[in-house]
């Protein structure tokens, strides 16, 4: 964050002139689907997040071969390896996904 400080003021009031925030990112396989968008996603590093994926967020299936890689969040299923980027979260869920990419099909 860059605070540009009001020398004029008496009260010192900072302000900030530009906020700068960086995403979070990890990979993992669903494990589950809960209601309202949210993903049990067992993580690569070990340990397990619940991912809410908001309507807007961008779901992207790189392992297509034809066409337009962009996938409705409907067609995810239990196994697909996700690369998750967004920003922890402080509600309910652990982890927000603004970007789903699917890069590797689950399991039959």
């Amino acid at each position: 964050m860059v605070v540009d400080p009001d020398y004029n003021s008496h009260s010192y009031d900072f302000k900030a002139k530009e906020v700068q925030i960086e995403p979070d990112q990890f990979q993992g396989v669903i494990t589950r689907f809960l209601p309202d968008r949210v993903l049990e996603v067992e993580m690569e590093e070990g340990g397990v997040q619940e991912v809410y994926v908001p309507p807007d967020a961008t779901v992207l299936d790189l392992t297509a071969t034809e066409g337009l890689p962009t996938l409705p969040f409907s067609e995810l299923i239990i196994g697909d390896n996700l690369n998750i980027i967004g920003l922890y979260s402080c509600d309910m869920v652990d982890f927000t996904g603004f970007v789903v990419l699917k890069i590797e099909s689950s399991s039959p």
